[in-house]
C-alpha cells in the first residue's frame, strides 16, 4: 500500500507533487502518504487488551470493526505522552486488518515535490530511521516520512523471518490477536481459527508445527478437535498446547490422553507463551 508510493518517490519527476497527512509525535513532524490513510479520528475510547505488548494501546470500535490501536510513541521507544494529553488516531490498513496509530496531533494535508525527497540521512536518529523511508527539509523543520507498514509489523527489526508455523484456535478474536502479535514477533507464521472445525480445515491445507488451543468453543470444542487431529495425522505433529481457564484435573488427564503436550492458563504473557513453546520443542 504505502510502500509502493514511497519506493517510487525518488524516481518520479522532480516537480511531481506528493501528498502527505502530516502529524506530530513528541514534537517531531512526520508525514504519512495520504493514499494510505483510511481515517483520522479524534480522541477515542480505547479498551486495553490484557497482557498485550506495551506498544499496543488497546482496541477501539470503528463503525462496527475492531481496530487495534498502536501507540506510536512507545513503538518508537519515545517517552509516553504527558498525562492528560488529548491524542488522535490515524487509521491505516496492514495485512487485511485496520490499525489506528496513536499520535499527538494531526496537522494538515501537505503537498511537496518529489525532487525534494531524501533517503534517511546518517544523522537521523535510529529510533526514527527504522520506521522511515526518508525526509523532506522544510523551512525551519524536518519532515520525516513514515512507512506505515513498518510500525504496524509485529516484533522488533530482524525478528520477523518466519521459521515456524502456529495455528491459534480460540473463539475470542482478542486472544487470537494477542497471541498472533507475540508469536509473529518470534518468527512464527500464524493462522487463526475460531472453532475446531475451521481449525481442522486449515490443518488440511497446511499442517502447522504447533497449535495453541482453547477448550471451550462452538461447533467443535478443543477436545473434539484434538481427537480428530490425532486420528487423522497421528501423535507426532503438530504439537498442541492448550490455552484455557480450565483447571479440572479430569480435563487435563483427558487432554493428555488425546495427545496434548502442554498447558497455559489464561491470562498469559509473552514469557509464558514462548517458554511453553520452547518446552515442546518448536523453538
Amino acid at each position: 500500500m504505502t510502500t509502493d508510493v514511497l519506493d517510487h518517490a525518488d524516481v518520479a519527476p522532480d516537480d511531481e507533487e506528493r501528498q502527505f497527512v502530516t502529524l506530530t509525535v513528541a514534537d517531531q513532524l512526520c508525514g504519512v502518504p495520504a493514499l494510505g490513510v483510511r481515517d483520522i479520528l479524534g480522541e477515542q475510547a480505547i479498551t486495553r487488551i490484557p497482557l498485550a505488548p506495551e506498544e499496543v494501546a488497546g482496541s477501539l470500535n470503528l463503525r462496527s470493526r475492531i481496530v487495534t490501536a498502536i501507540d506510536l510513541r512507545r513503538r518508537l521507544g519515545l517517552p509516553p505522552a504527558p498525562r492528560g494529553t488529548r491524542r488522535m488516531e490515524v487509521v491505516a490498513e496492514h495485512g487485511g486488518e485496520l490499525y489506528a496509530l496513536l499520535i499527538d496531533q494531526v496537522s494538515e494535508l501537505m503537498c511537496v515535490t518529489a525532487g525534494a525527497f531524501e533517503r534517511n540521512p546518517p544523522t537521523l536518529a535510529a529510533s526514527w530511521a527504522r520506521f522511515a523511508t526518508g525526509i523532506y527539509r522544510l523551512e525551519g523543520r524536518l519532515l520525516v516520512v513514515l512507512d506505515v507498514a513498518k510500525p504496524l509489523a509485529p516484533g522488533e527489526p530482524g525478528r520477523t523471518s518466519m521459521t515456524h508455523s502456529c495455528l491459534v484456535v480460540d473463539e475470542s478474536r482478542v486472544v487470537r490477536k494477542v497471541a498472533r502479535r507475540i508469536l509473529e514477533g518470534h518468527g512464527f507464521a500464524v493462522g487463526e481459527a475460531e472453532d475446531g472445525q475451521k481449525a481442522l480445515e486449515l490443518c488440511g491445507q497446511a499442517l502447522p508445527d504447533c497449535v495453541l488451543l482453547e477448550r471451550n468453543m462452538p461447533v467443535m470444542n478443543g477436545i473434539e478437535f484434538l481427537k480428530a487431529l490425532r486420528a487423522k495425522y497421528g501423535p507426532g505433529r503438530p504439537s498442541v498446547v492448550f490455552c484455557t481457564t480450565e483447571t479440572a484435573m479430569s480435563f487435563i488427564e483427558q487432554a493428555i490422553e488425546y495427545g496434548a503436550q502442554e498447558f497455559i492458563m489464561k491470562p498469559f504473557d509473552e514469557e509464558i507463551l514462548i517458554g511453553k513453546f520452547a518446552q515442546v520443542g518448536v523453538l
